[in-house]
């Protein structure tokens, strides 16, 4: 799971710098736990208790914007129940500042989701 100060998930990933944003679709998936996630996220390691900013569709819960501010802090999230079989998700981040949005398959607009927030310890990744 990916919650509190230390997680354990499977994930892809890629490395980047500089400023960034990144896009997914996010398809229907069967998943035995109603907070399994798909989606987006910067961390600034690979490490078990890194800080994170992300944008997830959840299996029962809906959208989730999830961080954690620093390194074996404990991770905080907004969500509002928003949910979608599919959902186009977005992160930017513009030096150590990260935004989430999402925009469901059947429409052309984004919307800005959850919280904006600098996380100084992602801002070189």
């Amino acid at each position: 799971d990916i919650w509190e100060s230390s997680d354990a998930f499977h994930y892809m990933y890629l490395e980047t710098s500089g400023d960034i944003s990144l896009t997914a679709l996010v398809e229907g998936f069967d998943a035995s736990q109603p907070w399994a996630k798909g989606g987006i996220m910067f961390r600034d390691s690979l490490g078990a208790s890194s800080s994170y900013y992300s944008m997830f569709l959840t299996y029962s819960n809906g959208l989730a914007n999830q961080r954690r501010i620093c390194t074996n802090c404990d991770s905080t999230l907004y969500g509002d129940g928003i949910t979608y079989a599919s959902v186009w998700l977005r992160v930017s981040k513009v030096g150590n500042v990260f935004k989430a949005f999402y925009r469901p398959t059947t429409s052309s607009d984004w919307t800005t989701y959850g919280e904006v927030i600098s996380i100084d310890s992602i801002s070189s990744n």
